[in-house]
């Protein structure tokens, strides 16, 4: 969004670029559901012995999950996780901008580099 504000003063190639991407992901998930039913029968398979809440989500209510210790401060750290991550991704430019004074395009930069962090810390690698 940065480099298309910076080259032709639009939001529209902006948003069109952005669009894009999310249609080509929304492809690549579509053709990957096979897969995932696929691996879900396979550990369905091999945790038939499994009898926690996550096995048996029609034997427990909503009420019983949230009485697990630990859950309900989980539900909490992740609504304060959200909060943050959204304020900085919303007013992260702008502060950079009007209160440090960096240029746009830097601004837009760095924090493309913030999400792109937290894109890449996301994926799990399996060793």
């Amino acid at each position: 969004m940065g480099r298309a504000l910076a080259r032709t003063s639009s939001w529209r190639g902006g948003y069109g670029a952005i669009a894009c991407i999310q249609l080509a992901l929304f492809v690549v998930l579509l053709a990957s559901l096979p897969l995932w039913r696929w691996h879900q029968a396979q550990a369905d398979r091999e945790n038939t012995d499994r009898t926690d809440v996550a096995n048996n989500p029609g034997k427990t209510s909503k009420r019983h999950v949230l009485r697990i210790p630990g859950v309900t401060y989980a539900l909490a750290t992740f609504l304060f996780y959200c909060a943050a991550e959204a304020g900085v991704g919303l007013w992260g430019s702008s502060f950079l901008v009007q209160r440090k004074g960096i240029p746009v395009e830097t601004a837009a930069f760095w924090v493309a580099v913030y999400f792109g962090g937290i894109t890449l810390g996301r994926f799990r690698l399996h060793i």
